[in-house]
């Protein structure tokens, strides 16, 4: 199989998993608008990346956009029905890919125009970074090292148990790890890496999370 009909192939195949949620990371999964006009106790839904996208070519191409998304279909048809003739896909093959097509919803952008984010996002890196924080917080109110203290949590002893032993009040200790959690999720939003809306949800999540009577989650390395 030469280049040009691995793209050919690889172009028809990537028009299929755009309506499978393959660009879902640009799509980012927006809920519809609801039918119903918003009232004030019902905010309007704003639109998704896909909707302003679709929206946006049409209004270029001044059509609407229901026979924008009709033509991108037959024009996605268009090129099976070429890979059949050139006798790269069997008609069986090719009315498969047809019905995936037809069904395609067009709710996403259909090529990936943002940047695909690599590693852990923003909001996973800082949860992280803030539950080390919490940690070096209890060890330093239990009056431990670091190292000392995940060693005996890694024997199986929580932080409860830890802190009735070093007569540390654990509501207190509660508090001063989230204190020290909630500082560094606030530095997050001044810098730019969350928005408000993340940091409160961060806050919360940890705040639920934080059972001195279970274990705590450790990092991988000391």
């Amino acid at each position: 199989m030469n280049r040009m009909t691995k793209i050919s192939i690889a172009s028809v195949i990537a028009i299929v998993l755009l309506g499978s949620g393959f660009f879902s990371s640009v799509s980012f999964a927006q809920t519809p608008t609801p039918p119903n006009p918003p009232t004030n106790s019902q905010p309007a839904t704003p639109p998704s990346p896909g909707d302003v996208f679709w929206s946006a070519l049409a209004a270029k191409l001044n059509v609407s956009v229901d026979n924008l998304k009709a033509a991108f279909r037959d024009a996605a048809q268009a090129v099976v029905v070429q890979l059949v003739k050139d006798g790269k896909l069997t008609q069986t093959q090719a009315d498969r890919i047809n019905q995936r097509i037809d069904k395609l919803p067009l709710t996403s952008i259909p090529v990936p125009v943002l940047p695909q984010r690599k590693g852990p996002t923003p909001q996973q890196s800082i949860a992280a970074a803030a539950r080390k924080l919490m940690l070096d917080t209890a060890a330093n109110t239990l009056g431990m090292s670091p190292s000392d203290l995940q060693g005996e949590l890694r024997d199986g002893l929580t932080l409860a148990e830890i802190a009735q032993q070093k007569g540390v009040d654990p509501n207190k200790l509660r508090a001063a790890m989230l204190a020290a959690a909630n500082t560094r999720i606030d530095e997050a939003v001044t810098n730019g890496r969350l928005t408000q809306a993340q940091a409160d949800q961060l806050k919360a999540n940890l705040d639920k999370q934080l059972d001195l009577s279970k274990p705590f989650p450790l990092p991988k390395k000391l």
